[in-house]
Formats: structure tokens, sequence, C-alpha cells
């Protein structure tokens, strides 16, 4: 929440960490930071999405109307995506150069983007819907529509479907063309992030302090 950046040699022998740089980026941030195919670190804090060095060196930084309170994701070609609480998300290009901007229907988005390998980058809003882009140029492929206030991240698998969970108490996975595969209701709300273990097992954990497992 301080807004600084750091970075730090993780010795293979046991020892404590040696601090390698810290850098104040702005007032707070709410994300994790993201790495690019070259070692860029990317992390959005205050308005602002932050580009810096392996070296600790800013090399860029780009704001945004409003704060930004996600983690950026880097797909695989380098474009960076992340949304803003001005109601849009954004593609920007490794040189700062912004590519695209999507409308969130006039709402705020809480949930972080996920970047998958066939190039497409996943993203949600407060509307309860899960949008599927081109990372390249932002056009949109598919929306997934759920109940509630969408402020997880998704998961993807293989095959491209999409899980993702909702503050209504919603559970989803959907087919990569739309399908919608199924629908589980539970009594809490869903904050946390989903994640697909190796068997393909979906987990994720509710606000009663429970973590589900669903078989696919």
């Amino acid at each position: 929440m301080t807004g600084r950046l750091r970075a730090f040699h993780s010795p293979s022998s046991g020892a404590r960490p040696r601090l390698l740089w810290s850098r104040h980026l702005a007032a707070g941030s709410y994300g994790s930071p993201a790495l690019g195919p070259d070692g860029t670190v990317y992390e959005t804090a205050g308005r602002s999405l932050f580009a810096v060095a392996g070296n600790g060196r800013l090399r860029w930084a780009r704001a945004s109307a409003s704060t930004v309170e996600v983690s950026p994701a880097v797909a695989p070609d380098g474009t960076i995506v992340f949304g803003s609480n001005d109601t849009h998300e954004y593609g920007y290009a490794p040189d700062g150069t912004r590519r695209w901007r999507v409308g969130l229907g006039g709402e705020y988005t809480y949930a972080s983007a996920m970047a998958r390998p066939d190039g497409n980058v996943l993203f949600g809003d407060h509307r309860g819907i899960m949008t599927l882009a081109v990372a390249r140029t932002g056009r949109i492929l598919h929306r997934y529509r759920g109940r509630g206030q969408l402020w997880t991240a998704a998961a993807s698998d293989r095959e491209g479907d999409v899980y993702f969970a909702t503050r209504q108490g919603h559970v989803y996975g959907f087919a990569a063309n739309g399908r919608r595969l199924f629908d589980r209701r539970f009594a809490t709300t869903f904050d946390a992030y989903p994640a697909l273990a190796p068997d393909g097992t979906l987990l994720i954990g509710g606000d009663d302090g429970i973590l589900r497992a669903f078989d696919r």
C-alpha cells in the first residue's frame, strides 16, 4: 500500500534475500508486479501504470483518469493490460504507447486482467461481466455474463474455457465459445482469485473462510 516497489536477490544457499533496489512509484498500490519478456517490471500505483527496468530505473509511467486498484498482466506479445476506476481497460505496448482502450459500461473494475498463452486477455468489471479480448488490439471476442459484482480475476484452461466467481456467491464456468458450463451458488461472497490445479481441479476461496474445489 505504500507504493514502493522493491527487488530482491534470493540466494539458493538459503541465506536471507538481499535488497537490490527500491523505488517509490506513487501514493499507494493495490496491485502485484508483472514481469515482461525483457525483464521490465510493470506495476500499478495511484492512477498510473509504471514500467521499471531490471536495474530499478524508471522507463515510463502512464496515467489514467482515476485510481487503479488492480494488477497489470503481460501478454505473450508484450502488451500490458490493466483496468482503472475511470471505467476503462487499457492495453499498452512495451514502449509505453497506448494500443487500445475499452469501456467497461460505466463501471469500475477491481478485477485484475489475466493474459493467456494464445494472445488473448480476460478482464472483469462491476457489472459481473468477464470480457475476452485480443491483447494486441483490444478487439472483444466474448463477454461472459455473471450475476453480482465481479472482483476476481479469471482462470482459463488449455481448451480456452473460462472460470470466475462473483460477490453474489456465484461460481461460473464458460466454454470458449461463450456457452455456460455451470453456475454454482453459495451463501458467501467471493473476492479471492481462482486457480486451476495441475489435474484440472478448480480452486477458489470464499469470504466464509472455506476453500472450495470443483471437478470440472
